[in-house]
């Protein structure tokens, strides 16, 4: 109930079997502030993240931007509450540099979340994603399956290691793509 403040820094990294020339790391830190005005209310969220993609290949910016998301989910409690169902909907706007990659975003998210211990959250999803470009003509549908499993090492410290599948599915053939990644990621909460 109430406010909460959340302040990750993100680290990405991609690589690619047959296109070495586009693998790239990517920094970012996302800020949110959500808001829940009852315990079994839906969260309220919004969210500003700037980041930056750099070449692997030679070091140069690929591009950089703001993020700006607000959303709401809510989450439906399983298993005496040692597990959680929650839907979702959220929208983006990407404000970028170079501006090609400016941007609409508007996500559906479904998950399920199990507490296997008390320091220890395993997670599913399914997210559907439509991406509309402002400055160039391209569309993007994307889905996304993604799983990850976090441990909270203190009060405020947690690690979360993942993996998720993307079909991403463009009017523009060079941006339709299928993907698997990981991710590792350290969240500290205050």
């Amino acid at each position: 109930r109430g406010f909460a403040f959340d302040v990750p820094a993100k680290f990405d990294l991609a690589l690619y079997s047959r296109y070495d020339e586009r693998a790239f790391m990517g920094y970012s830190l996302p800020i949110t502030i959500e808001w829940r005005p009852k315990p079994n209310a839906p969260r309220i969220f919004v969210m500003g993240e700037p980041y930056r993609y750099d070449s692997l290949d030679n070091g140069d910016r690929i591009t950089q931007a703001i993020n700006l998301t607000a959303g709401t989910d809510y989450g439906i409690p399983l298993n005496g509450g040692r597990s959680l169902f929650v839907i979702g909907y959220q929208f983006s706007n990407y404000f970028s540099h170079p501006s090609e990659d400016n941007r609409f975003s508007h996500r559906g998210i479904l998950s399920y979340a199990h507490q296997f211990s008390a320091r220890m959250l395993g997670q599913i999803y399914y997210a559907y994603q439509y991406t509309d470009y402002q400055d160039v003509d391209r569309r993007d549908h994307r889905h996304i399956l993604g799983l990850s499993l976090t441990y909270q090492f203190t009060d405020h410290l947690f690690g979360t290691l993942g993996g998720s599948w993307v079909d991403n599915d463009s009017d523009q053939d060079r941006a339709s793509y299928q993907s698997a990644g990981a991710q590792a990621g350290v969240t500290w909460q205050f």
